[in-house]
């Protein structure tokens, strides 16, 4: 958890456009160490939204599977509560147990790849390549650039490829979810994880 955080996106339409952001100091694709970070906005469908599906995953967890709900009044009572767990909430999903679920749901839709655990990667960047999203914005999102500007100096989030990844495409198509625009009101807010409260 102490790895997320969320950011307001600016100017992007009618609807706040506020990205999850998930920092990557460590792993597969960052040999290094150096600061990475993965982002998304909400999809326009529902259906496909991956801000959504995490929402759903740690209701799940913390209302139907009864896992404690961390505690935030100190730091490190959360810092090492994994998002996607592994056996328990404090080790996180191994690579064969992430493998074996990916082949399985592959196999019940009928995909066939070699690149199993890759394959969001590898799919996302053929769609935003056919939304004409640019090289730069293509390479960042995927955390493919290794040129320097790209990994010493650009900080900011590819907007362009995480609007078009959540089915707006085109820079100047306004960001707009139908379903932002009824607010439900604070008192029924603070039910979903009365604990944050």
């Amino acid at each position: 958890f102490a790895d997320l955080f969320s950011l307001i996106i600016e100017n992007q339409g009618v609807t706040p456009c506020i990205s999850l952001v998930a920092t990557i100091s460590f792993g597969k694709t960052n040999q290094h160490g150096k600061i990475e970070y993965g982002s998304s906005v909400s999809h326009r469908q529902v259906e496909v939204c991956s801000v959504g599906a995490l929402a759903v995953n740690l209701f799940s967890r913390f209302h139907f599977e009864n896992e404690p709900f961390p505690g935030f009044s100190t730091r490190s009572a959360w810092y090492d509560t994994y998002v996607i767990k592994g056996e328990d909430r404090f080790s996180p999903i191994e690579y064969t147990t992430q493998h074996r679920i990916y082949v399985e749901a592959f196999k019940k839709v009928g995909i066939h790849t070699s690149k199993v655990t890759h394959a969001n990667r590898k799919s996302a960047l053929n769609m935003i390549a056919q939304e004409n999203v640019s090289g730069d914005e293509q390479r960042r999102i995927g955390r493919w650039g290794t040129d320097r500007m790209v990994g010493c100096y650009v900080s900011s989030l590819p907007v362009e490829a995480m609007k078009s990844l959540a089915g707006f495409s085109g820079r100047n198509e306004n960001y707009f979810l139908p379903r932002a625009v009824v607010v439900p009101p604070m008192d029924l807010q603070v039910q979903v994880f009365p604990e944050v409260e």
